[in-house]
């Protein structure tokens, strides 16, 4: 037997086979303890798990048991106490013993440790069924026990059995009914199971509609299994359809056509188009057909907007915003039936021509009228459309095809038109409080000549808050009305600034522009190459998510913060990051953190509209366009009058920011170009049916905003779905009674203030409460007088979206050439070298009237087949008009006996020349056709690091004319292109060298000489090891048109500088006085130069601390120096180094100096040394400026410090006394070995000369830097004035060009003999008397005479004696330049002047 456990169950089973224990002891347990008759009980007895007084009779009933049985609850608490659980089948309060026909109680013995400790035997009383102890417990076998039915009489037995015999019917009956319910029971779940089967293996259509219907109808399992197969069967199809089917139906509709709305109806059960058409309103527009009239006006403002918000129940008067923008035609003719005209054509010269079909001859008119360019078919259709602020909906009410020629009073027109209709039929909506555009300059001028000219009355109820706000401009049109402008189209107009090379200039003159950004933009942590690349260079850059994560990332990058800056040029591009970001931040914020308030929101705007206006009161147009600047505050006034305007409307209703500019109008665009599935090439009526269209889906999106993805473009981020700026998701508290307007306005100007203080800035710029109390000045007027940058006339930077990616066109014509059999006498017909078909779109819905060959009457045939098969018929037609279902006649034209289709014969007529137009940006820039130029940062962060890389922002030190100066000039770096592709930076050896082609721009710091300041030079240090010990002043240095002679300099100096003291970078920029026109305020604007590459010089500049060598502070002249206070410090001879290099390039290629850049004179170029001189100035290169200008200028001596006025001879003396032994006090020797006779020096790269001869004019040519123009024949002649012959010559003995008109390499006069001694030693020569002779005409070139030497000063026992050794004149021998050989008056160089009159004598010229 196995071991009891106390977890096992004991169930009592049939009633014969109980057995129960009596006790009458109180306190004890129940005197009735019910278990089956088996060793396992008789086991659990004898070892204690069950009380001992257990009686075991199989003849015991427990209906004779009733009255000593306890209660229920006390034999549950029993056994709660003693941790044992009852479990009873049934829940009524009957004893135990009566509930066990109806279920088996169950007793559980949960811990046999808890088992109660029964008294002894002996306590109990013998009953008459008698008392079994443990003892005697194996003894209890069935004949010991007493039969209690031996008992009973028979009447108690004939009852018993009764009651027996009732209880056995009594069970039998259940048993049926229990068969009965299982039976129903396993049908059930059989029908269940033939459901989910059914559910799992087959699309039921339209499941959840048929479910529901069931339900309701209260049908079984059964029925619904059997409607699920009907349905399967298409033999049942439930009727009613959600509003979300309905939905779902007219999205198909108007995006996949009927054909995709047929196969869904009977695929997934959506509602069929006859069910749309019974529970739907589709929106119905009125096109302008001809001139624009307040009709279509009048019936779009009562059929769009009216009618809609009353069977919407929206009563409550709204603030009312016109929205206005245009969108790409296909330039089509089309035929509109209700008006039997023309459609397609501009506005405005459609009243030209006469527009209706009447004959086949009006179609041929309208094409000469388009021929002629009397009306031209439109390009565009202007829309106009209004929303309410608070509501969602956009109406249009005014579409219009328009040829682009419009002016600004056909604007106004346009507006006063629908100010007009809007007062008639619409004021029950509410009151137009704006008027909404893009940039278009049209537009533009025409809103500030309607909404910019009423000075906003004093007893306004708007006066009173907004007079509060200094500087708002308070011009308005009637009614308050102000202009607004698209806030997304104003921040793509910011980014591409910041995209294109020019960039933005702010600060104190710093440029931000792609490169510069490039270099900084890698510090984020979540930007690599790549990534900085597409948000600089995007393939579309109108994408607004893009241009929104661009100003995002710099404003991320100007809150980074750089521990220990040491880099002048990181320290100040900083800088001007971090007020680029406090820009961009503030005008970004109000449309993008959901959590701001509505004050918060106009703190920011105000905020935006200070900085901007510094800014662009300091840079102007270097800032931000004129037009970009005037529509953006123009967009912040708005914001301002429209909040208060709420405020007086009612001031308990929130007010959105989103709710500005015509963005809502810009998704509509997007729905017309979804519904082309994305081609935008639609014609004037695919455009009204589209637009229609746009609204049932716009109106549909409201409803259902899970259903929409939005528009990625124009969606202020990525994420797919509904924008984020919705009405629904913003947290902020932007009720429109809890914004103090001018409390918030206030708030921002401190804030614009404290950002500016930390800047470069003067602080003149930012004293608003001066420059605002000149009530001429206000944001949108920053110059006062009147005038408003905003529509200036000028090119608007701010939309050359063009110059950040290339864009491709194309253009065609249809192949078919079906206008051939038409008879289009005086109508040419364009052609197009690249034709394109025009096909409508597969799956967009066509608006037009169908084509005849739709019809089912085969009389009706189409145009082309008319006429290029003309004897396809032989019916004769003439007279029969045409009929059938559908057909209305009104629609055709009899051609030569058949009946044309008006839209086919404004197709092949009209369109004779139509091209299609390739006017789908998306197809160009999302990743269809990639037209991006793509410009490659060729050079990574750890290049910019590498000694030989030149990078973006680093100095360089070039050459740059002044008028008649030359001077070296300090450029920091803006920009490095190579024709054709933006660097980062590139090698230095690439930089120099003329073939790379490599053009740097860069701006033109301002320099300052150290020794005006005057602090000690102990006090001084900067990161140069080579701190001069003291600063010497300058030497005098003069313009040379003053015709002064300049200070002398040694050697090294003359290439140079003039002054021998290092200059300090003042921190800010070279500027030109620039005027407004109209005005008489001039700004300034930093002056930017683009130079060769191989016309600079890498510098490396000292680090100055301004701050540390301030001593009571920072010099009033440094003042724009950076937040660290570092500068750069440039060092003399690094000046002077770099000038004379740079001189050298210019002579050895050959450069003319009217090449090199020309830069207007200031205060701060050319340099000002301490006494007011010009300092930094290339000599050579002033003197030969000053030459080209026609002026004879006068120099000093580098040699003596004498002013010659002849400068060849003087030079020439020099070097005859050298060659003599003559001793002369100079400041340097001459050159030793053939000095050149311009300089007297030897070895010099550009010294080199030769002689060209060329019908009678001699041409010398030399790069010596200071060769001076003389008369080449009075000069090898001499005179008694001027002695010295030192001239070129030409050495006959050594081998030349075979041309003899060539420049031939010469040696000047008194170096022939030196000449002849090394490269033609067999002859003799002055010194070597011993050789070959001379020929005669060489010894005559390169004679000096006695009379020449002592006419110089050489003494007589220093002059060599006679030369004899040469041989007379050889016919056969080369004639060489000899003082015979040239006419009289022949020169070198001359004047203009001097060329002039010789070009009459028509004597020869040296040039």
């Amino acid at each position: 037997m196995s071991e009891t456990q106390p977890q096992d169950y004991f169930t009592t089973p049939e009633p014969s086979e109980w057995n129960t224990v009596s006790t009458s002891n109180a306190g004890s347990p129940p005197s009735h303890f019910i278990a089956p008759v088996d060793a396992t009980v008789a086991e659990g007895v004898s070892e204690g798990l069950l009380p001992s007084q257990t009686v075991f009779s199989p003849s015991l009933q427990p209906s004779s048991l009733h009255s000593p049985l306890p209660e229920t609850n006390l034999w549950n608490s029993w056994l709660s106490s003693h941790d044992m659980t009852a479990t009873m089948g049934s829940s009524t309060g009957d004893p135990p013993f009566d509930s066990l026909h109806a279920s088996e109680p169950t007793y559980r013995i949960q811990n046999q440790h808890s088992l109660p400790s029964l008294p002894n035997p002996s306590t109990y009383t013998p009953t008459a069924v008698g008392v079994l102890g443990p003892a005697d417990a194996n003894t209890n076998t069935p004949e010991s026990i007493l039969d209690l039915h031996v008992l009973l009489n028979v009447p108690q037995l004939r009852q018993r059995l009764q009651k027996e015999q009732e209880e056995v019917r009594s069970l039998r009956l259940e048993g049926l009914n229990l068969a009965r319910r299982t039976g129903t029971a396993i049908a059930r779940l059989s029908d269940h199971h033939r459901m989910v089967m059914l559910l799992a293996e087959h699309d039921i259509p339209r499941l959840r509609a048929l479910l529901q219907q069931a339900i309701s109808d209260g049908a079984s399992i059964t029925a619904i299994t059997n409607k699920l197969q009907q349905a399967l069967e298409g033999a049942y199809h439930p009727r009613g359809f959600t509003g979300l089917d309905l939905d779902l139906g007219v999205l198909v509709y108007h995006i996949g056509g009927r054909s995709l709305l047929y196969a869904l109806s009977h695929s997934l059960g959506l509602p069929a188009l006859r069910t749309l058409r019974n529970n739907m309103s589709f929106t119905k527009l009125m096109p302008t057909v001809g001139t624009i009239t307040s009709a279509e006006v009048a019936h779009n403002i009562q059929n769009g907007i009216i009618q809609t918000r009353a069977s919407a129940e929206r009563t409550k008067k709204r603030g009312i915003s016109v929205l206005i923008d245009e969108i790409a035609l296909e330039e089509m003719a089309v035929h509109f039936k209700h008006a039997n005209s023309v459609g397609g054509l501009c506005w405005k010269h459609s009243p030209q021509v006469d527009l209706v079909l009447r004959t086949f001859d009006s179609a041929l008119n309208l094409a000469r009228a388009l021929a002629d360019g009397k009306v031209h078919l439109g390009k565009e259709m202007t829309v106009a459309a209004v929303s309410c602020f608070g509501e969602n909906g956009t109406y249009p009410i005014l579409m219009a095809p328009t040829c682009k020629q419009e002016t600004a009073p056909d604007m106004e027109f346009i507006f006063n038109l629908i100010l007009d209709t809007w007062e008639r039929e619409g004021r029950s909506a509410g009151d137009i409080w704006s008027f909404a555009t893009d940039g278009d300059a049209t537009r533009r001028h025409a809103g500030y000549s309607m909404f910019v000219r009423i000075h906003l009355d004093p007893s306004s109820p708007l006066y009173g808050i907004l007079s509060n706000i200094p500087g708002l401009n308070l011009f308005t049109g009637v009614n308050g009305i102000t202009l607004d402008f698209d806030y997304k189209h104003l921040l793509k107009r910011l980014c591409t600034l910041l995209r294109l090379s020019s960039g933005i200039t702010l600060n104190n003159g710093r440029i931000i522009n792609p490169t510069m950004l490039a270099r900084y933009l890698g510090w984020l942590p979540d930007y690599d190459r790549a990534s900085v690349n597409n948000l600089l260079y995007p393939d579309d850059p109108q994408d607004v998510p893009r241009a929104v994560e661009l100003m995002q990332a710099i404003i991320k990058l100007g809150k980074l913060q750089i521990p220990n800056p040491h880099d002048v040029n990181t320290i100040g591009d900083m800088d001007a990051l971090k007020l680029m970001a406090a820009v961009l931040e503030s005008i970004l914020t109000p449309f993008m953190d959901i959590s701001i308030s509505l004050a918060g929101q106009v703190t920011s705007l105000s905020t935006y509209a200070h900085l901007a206006f510094s800014l662009f009161r300091t840079h102007r147009t270097l800032f931000m366009s004129n037009q970009l600047y005037g529509d953006s505050q123009t967009m912040v006034k708005n914001a301002i009058f429209c909040i208060a305007k709420q405020q007086q409307l009612d001031a308990n209703e929130p007010f959105y920011l989103f709710d500005l500019g015509d963005d809502r109008l810009e998704r509509l665009f997007g729905r017309i170009r979804m519904l082309g599935a994305h081609d935008s090439g639609i014609n004037y009526h695919q455009g009204i049916d589209r637009l229609g269209h746009a609204v049932d889906i716009d109106t549909i999106f409201m409803r259902n905003p899970q259903l929409d993805p939005g528009s990625r473009r124009i969606k202020m981020d990525r994420v797919e779905g509904v924008d984020h700026l919705n009405a629904k998701t913003w947290k902020g508290n932007v009720v429109a009674g809890n914004c103090d307007i001018p409390s918030a306005w206030l708030r921002g100007r401190q804030a614009a203030i404290r950002v500016l203080s930390s800047s470069q800035m003067s602080p003149s710029a930012y004293d608003y409460a001066t420059i605002f109390s000149d009530r001429d000045f206000d944001f949108l007027r920053p110059f006062g007088q009147g005038k408003y940058p905003g529509i200036e006339s000028d090119h608007d930077r701010s939309m050359d979206f063009d110059k950040i990616i290339g864009r491709e066109t194309a253009s065609g014509s249809d192949p078919h050439s079906e206008s051939a059999a038409i008879p289009t006498t005086g109508v040419p017909s364009s052609t197009s070298d690249s034709p394109v078909e025009h096909t409508q779109a597969p799956n967009s819905v066509s608006s037009g009237a169908s084509d005849s060959d739709s019809l089912p009457h085969d009389h009706l045939v189409t145009l082309e087949e008319a006429f290029s098969n003309p004897s396809s018929t032989e019916v004769e037609l003439t007279g029969t008009v045409p009929s059938g279902p559908g057909i209305d006649p009104a629609d055709y034209i009899q051609y030569k006996g058949r009946w044309i289709h008006k839209q086919s014969v404004c197709r092949i007529v009209i369109n004779s020349g139509y091209a299609h137009k390739l006017v789908n940006r998306l197809h160009r820039v999302c990743g269809f056709t990639k037209v991006n130029r793509k410009r490659h940062l060729d050079v990574d962060s750890d290049d910019i690091l590498d000694p030989d890389t030149f990078p973006v922002g680093d100095p360089i030190l070039t050459l740059l004319r002044c008028e008649k100066t030359l001077s070296l000039a300090l450029l920091r770096t803006t920009a490095i292109n190579d024709g054709t592709t933006l660097l980062a930076g590139t090698k230095l050896a690439t930089l120099m060298s003329q073939k790379a082609e490599i053009k740097v721009s860069g701006q033109i710091v301002t320099l300052i000489p150290m020794s005006s300041f005057q602090a000690p030079s102990s006090t001084l240090s900067h990161s140069s090891t080579s701190t001069p010990d003291d600063f010497p002043s300058q030497n005098s240095s003069t313009d040379s048109s003053e015709l002064e002679p300049l200070a002398s300099q040694n050697h090294h100096k003359d290439l140079g500088p003039s002054e021998s003291a290092s200059w300090i970078w003042s921190g800010g920029y070279v500027k030109t006085d620039t005027s407004m026109r109209g005005t008489t305020e001039s700004t300034e604007k930093p002056v930017v130069v683009t130079v060769p590459g191989y016309l600079t010089q890498y510098v490396n500049p000292n680090i100055f601390d301004v701050d540390t060598n301030a001593g009571n502070g920072r010099n009033p002249r440094l003042s724009e120096v950076n937040s660290a206070g570092k500068t750069w410090l440039l060092d003399a001879a690094a000046a002077s180094t770099a000038c004379e290099s740079l001189w050298r390039t210019i002579l050895d290629t050959k450069t003319p100096l009217t090449a090199l850049i020309s830069v207007k004179a200031s205060d701060a170029f050319p340099y000002r040394a301490t006494d007011g001189s010009y300092g930094l100035v290339c000599e050579p290169g002033t003197h030969q400026l000053a030459v080209e200008h026609g002026e004879r200028v006068k120099r000093s001596c580098h040699f003596c410090g004498q002013v010659p006025d002849n400068w060849r001879a003087h030079m020439g003396a020099h070097i005859l006394r050298s060659m003599r032994g003559v001793q002369e006090n100079l400041t340097e020797p001459i050159g030793l070995h053939k000095p050149c006779g311009f300089c007297g020096r030897s070895g010099e790269a550009g010294c080199p000369v030769t002689l060209k001869i060329k019908n009678h004019t001699t041409k010398i040519e030399c790069g010596c830097q200071f060769d001076t123009p003389f008369k080449y024949g009075f000069a090898n002649k001499g005179s008694d004035a001027t002695p010295c012959r030192n001239v070129p010559v030409v050495c006959t003995l050594c081998p030349g060009p075979s041309n003899k008109a060539a420049a031939r390499p010469a040696i000047w006069r008194y170096n022939m003999a030196t000449h002849l001694q090394e490269q033609h030693s067999e002859y003799a020569s002055p010194g070597k008397p011993i050789g070959l002779p001379l020929p005669h005409a060489l010894w005559k070139d390169m004679e000096i005479t006695a009379r020449e030497e002592r006419a110089l000063g050489i003494p007589e026992a220093l002059i060599p004696p006679e030369f004899t050794q040469f041989r007379h004149e050889d016919p056969d021998e080369p004639p060489g330049p000899s003082a015979g050989s040239k006419r009289k008056g022949q020169s070198s160089r001359m004047s203009t002047n001097d060329r002039a009159k010789r070009a009459r004598r028509g004597d020869g010229n040296r040039t």
